[in-house]
C-alpha cells in the first residue's frame, strides 16, 4: 500500500518508493509534494489528506530532479540519462 504515515512527532513519512528518494518538489501552496528516486518512479502526494494522488514509472533511469510550474498544474521530471 502507498501512503503517507504521520509519525508521533508530527513528521510525515512517505511510504511507497522501493529505493532511495533523490528528488523532492513542493508546489507553491505547500499542499502537494512530488518525489522521485532510484526506483525510477515519480509520485505526487497530497500532504493535507495524507495520500498518494498519482504515480508514474518505472522509467529508464533514476529520477534526479523535479519542479512544479508556478500554477501547480505541471510537474517536470528529469533523470540522469544525459549526464
Amino acid at each position: 500500500m502507498l501512503q503517507i504515515k504521520k509519525l508521533p512527532d508530527g513528521v510525515l513519512e512517505l511510504v511507497g518508493h522501493t529505493e532511495a528518494i533523490l528528488a523532492v518538489a513542493l508546489d507553491d501552496t505547500g499542499k502537494l509534494a512530488a518525489t522521485g528516486g532510484l526506483d525510477r518512479s515519480v509520485r505526487v502526494w497530497d500532504l493535507e489528506a495524507g495520500k498518494l494522488l498519482w504515480s508514474a514509472g518505472p522509467g529508464d533511469e533514476a529520477v534526479t530532479t523535479l519542479v512544479f510550474d508556478p500554477a501547480g498544474e505541471t510537474l517536470a521530471a528529469g533523470d540522469r540519462a544525459y549526464q
